[in-house]
């Protein structure tokens, strides 16, 4: 037997892995790897911006220096009616082109764009701003795991962080918290069958355990008892890091 690892490799995409068991029973899985072009990335994005969510995400390249850091600083995304002359914001300039600049001039409907360390600019319509950046975080957006995420207690009891659901967009799973009206783009997850099998049956627990998820995989697949308490703890561990769940604590 041997393990399956999923995970999405993406400019703008920071993966988790994923692990999967291997063999059901009767079938065999092939290792899979998925890549979300940019395009794709936005077009997902969308939906989330016009029903009102903000979308966190952490973005790609140089031309917003030293505004933004490439793949260190963190951004906030949303849909506003209107643009001023300094915002920085989110366009497609031409089908399926999107740059994260600021404006720095306004014609009517028309925006003059630059990237902040570039000498060149772009122009686009006011109809084609996707969004604004209303936060910019950095030195330390990516802060160290605590202890408590960094490592799976097998004795452990753990729970889904209240108010995140999980949204499918093909083999995409997107974290959506209702409570804060806040998507998580930073962290796009990958769930194979395996992954949705366990994910289905722990969802609507208040309280589960790593043995829990072992027995789940243990009686839908043709696989030993402690390869599937490996990996299972592997992917709590995944879960734990993204901050799908969290672990119980007893006042």
């Amino acid at each position: 037997m041997r393990k399956i690892f999923i995970f999405f490799a993406g400019l703008f995409v920071l993966g988790f892995l994923a692990p999967a068991c291997r063999q059901s029973r009767g079938k065999s899985e092939d290792i899979t790897t998925a890549k979300v072009d940019n395009a794709r990335f936005f077009q997902t994005m969308k939906p989330y911006l016009r029903n009102g969510y903000d979308v966190k995400m952490v973005p790609a390249g140089v031309s917003m220096l030293p505004a933004i850091h490439h793949n260190t600083d963190i951004v906030v995304l949303r849909a506003v009616d209107r643009q001023e002359k300094g915002d920085i914001v989110l366009a497609e300039i031409e089908k399926d082109h999107y740059v994260m600049h600021r404006i720095v001039k306004i014609d009517g409907e028309t925006l003059t764009l630059k990237g902040d360390n570039n000498k060149t600019t772009e122009m686009t319509q006011r109809k084609d701003v996707v969004a604004k950046v209303v936060l910019v975080v950095g030195d330390g957006a990516k802060e160290p795991l605590s202890e408590e995420r960094s490592v799976v207690d097998t004795m452990a009891l753990y729970q889904r962080m209240p108010g995140i659901r999980l949204d499918t967009v093909r083999q995409a799973a997107i974290m959506v918290d209702t409570l804060k009206h806040l998507v998580d783009m930073q962290h796009v997850l990958t769930f194979n069958e395996t992954a949705k099998d366990l994910w289905e049956q722990v969802k609507d627990k208040s309280e589960f355990t790593l043995d829990d998820l072992t027995d789940v995989i243990v009686s839908l697949y043709d696989v030993d008892r402690q390869t599937a308490k490996d990996d299972c703890g592997q992917l709590l561990l995944a879960w734990l890091q993204s901050g799908l769940v969290r672990k119980v604590t007893r006042p």
